[in-house]
């Protein structure tokens, strides 16, 4: 779990600075660090499913190609930047936990992993809504 929380480090130092950043520089720093970050995460959320869709026998083609959907979100949440870009990616966590949630429910991914993703998307939930409510965009 310790990791996980250190996970969320760029989170917190993405909307601190995008939301109380000194000048429009560092308010905009922030907004950037935290988008590129979430990207990031986005990205890493798919893999999680890839890499348990790989292990099976035969390869499950649709969750391979469910697995690819963050990152593509995370891609076009950049693209589209600003707040709607942000936004863009909040949704992108909510359904990669409810993806995570299904996935524990149809036992392909551990039982436990929800619980561990529940407060982590929460905090990077705020995260998010903290510079798209409060940052310089």
């Amino acid at each position: 779990m310790i990791i996980g929380i250190a996970s969320l480090a760029p989170f917190v130092a993405g909307a601190a600075l995008a939301a109380y950043g000194g000048t429009l520089d560092w308010r905009l720093y922030g907004t950037s660090l935290l988008s590129a970050y979430a990207a990031c995460a986005l990205s890493f959320l798919g893999a999680v499913h890839w890499g348990l869709a790989m292990r099976e026998q035969p390869v499950p083609a649709a969750r391979l190609a469910v697995s690819i959907l963050p990152v593509l979100v995370g891609f076009v949440a950049l693209a589209i930047g600003g707040r709607a870009g942000l936004s863009v990616m909040a949704a992108g966590f909510l359904g990669a936990l409810a993806y995570d949630i299904y996935g524990a429910r149809r036992d392909f991914v551990p039982a436990w992993y929800p619980r561990l993703r529940w407060p982590l998307t929460g905090i990077a939930l705020v995260c998010l809504f903290s510079a798209i409510l409060g940052g310089p965009l």
